[in-house]
Order: structure tokens, then C-alpha cells, then sequence
């Protein structure tokens, strides 16, 4: 990770202390009993959904994906209790995580990078793979690149960038 959080500051949050009271171990390793916390939190997020979904659904008397378009509420979401929990996680998160300078900066620069690489790439079609060049005979030039450019991973764009801008890259 980033190292934005320790363990202790997670403890503020109701949900993270009641996961973290299902795994603690004599002797876990803090790599385990982070890991072990979040595999928890996924799963108990999960099987709540799943149960509550299936309650609105028979609620609903849900038979169809007719029954599903006329649905009047809504059927897949958290239930009553995890509901609250889950909204003091996301909101420590957005205040302590998502807005944290460091994430920050690095959503800028990976902004710039895909803004960049787009604008390059729209400008000079003979740069994108041979499939991708093909594709342009049946698809606007910005879905083309869009398409190329969304199946790049993060690692894969930051080399791209290199290549395309760096002054005497690796080719």
C-alpha cells in the first residue's frame, strides 16, 4: 500500500473494528491481519447484499426480468444494518484516502498521462497497434483510441508515455 492509513487510525471506523474483531489472532502478522480484514469486509459486504437482494426479491414476487424493469424500488443494495456502516467507511475513506494529497497527485499525473497519450495518438493514427489502425475504417478515431487506450494497464500506459515523450526512449 500506499502507507496513508495505520492500523490504528482504521479503528475510528465502526465496521473495520467489528471485521477486525473476527480475525485477530494471537500473533498475526499486521500483513496477515490487514489482508484478513479486507477479505472479511468484502465477503460480509457481499453476503449481506446477496441475502438482502434475495429478500427484495421475494418481496417483489420478482419472477422475471419483466418483473425486474417494473420493479418499483430498488432491489440490489445493502441491508438496513450495513447500510450506515458502510456509508462511516466510505466517508473515512473520501476524507483520509481518495483525497489524500499523494493519491491526488497520482490521479493528476495518470490524468495527464491519458490525456496525453488520447491527443497523440488521435493525432497520429500510424503510432496505434495494427488492429487497432484496421478498426478505423468502421469506427470514429476517438472510440478507436478510446478502445486501445482503456485496455492499457496502468504500468502499460505509464511505458507508452515514455515512448511516445521521453527524449530518447526505448522504442
Amino acid at each position: 500500500g500506499l502507507g496513508l492509513l495505520s492500523l490504528d487510525e482504521l479503528d475510528e471506523v465502526e465496521m473495520w473494528r467489528k471485521a477486525a474483531e473476527q480475525v485477530r489472532r494471537p500473533g498475526l502478522s499486521s500483513d496477515l491481519f490487514r489482508t484478513g480484514v479486507i477479505r472479511h469486509l468484502i465477503d460480509w459486504q457481499v453476503r449481506d447484499m446477496v441475502a438482502h437482494t434475495l429478500e427484495r426479491l421475494r418481496k417483489q414476487r420478482i419472477q422475471t426480468v419483466e418483473d425486474v424493469r417494473r420493479a418499483p424500488v430498488l432491489l440490489v443494495e445493502c441491508g438496513p444494518e450495513m447500510a450506515p456502516l458502510k456509508a462511516d467507511l466510505e466517508r473515512f475513506l473520501h476524507e483520509r484516502v481518495y483525497r489524500h494529497s499523494r493519491v491526488m497527485r497520482m490521479k493528476h499525473k495518470g490524468s495527464r498521462i491519458i490525456r496525453a497519450l488520447f491527443d497523440e495518438f488521435c493525432q497520429h493514427l500510424e503510432l496505434l497497434p495494427g488492429r487497432f489502425a484496421r478498426r478505423r475504417d468502421g469506427d470514429p478515431l476517438p472510440r478507436v483510441v478510446g478502445d486501445y487506450i482503456a485496455g492499457m494497464t496502468d504500468r502499460f500506459a505509464q511505458q507508452e508515455y515514455l515512448r511516445l515523450f521521453q527524449p530518447l526512449p526505448e522504442v
